[in-house]
């Protein structure tokens, strides 16, 4: 976790459809739409990502739940931020239902981080999987 230059960050990768991901960048996160475009979630409204890169695979093979064609949206946090967000409860690490140990758990923004979020996030260009064909 970090930059060559910069401060520290948390880096994060998350798998959907190119048009909800459209949506987050246009929008921000927001409970509301997450509750209305979300796939198989337990927590509706929430925004579920991976640690960048160990969870790349994992961010993509969610995406394929989601209507084609897919992306993976990229993007940063400053450390700080993310710890902060973590004691606070709003944001927790948690490993998913029948994952390998090797696995990196998933991390869950919950509303309440949406607008520390919203302002601190520094989006990086998304990775467009190949489509099948």
């Amino acid at each position: 976790m970090g930059t060559v230059l910069g401060p520290p960050v948390f880096r994060f990768c998350h798998g959907t459809s190119r048009m909800k991901a459209a949506l987050v960048l246009k929008h921000g996160l927001d409970q509301e739409l997450a509750k209305t475009h979300q796939c198989g979630s337990t927590r509706p409204g929430s925004f579920h990502v991976f640690a960048a890169p160990a969870g790349l695979q994992l961010a993509y093979e969610f995406a394929q739940r989601h209507e084609p064609p897919h992306l993976i949206l990229r993007g940063e946090l400053p450390l700080g931020v993310f710890t902060d967000l973590i004691k606070l409860g709003a944001v927790v690490e948690e490993r998913i239902i029948g994952s390998d140990a090797s696995d990196p758990p998933q991390v869950v923004f919950f509303p309440p981080a949406y607008l520390v979020f919203n302002k601190s996030v520094r989006w990086l260009d998304p990775f467009i999987p190949p489509r099948k064909k």
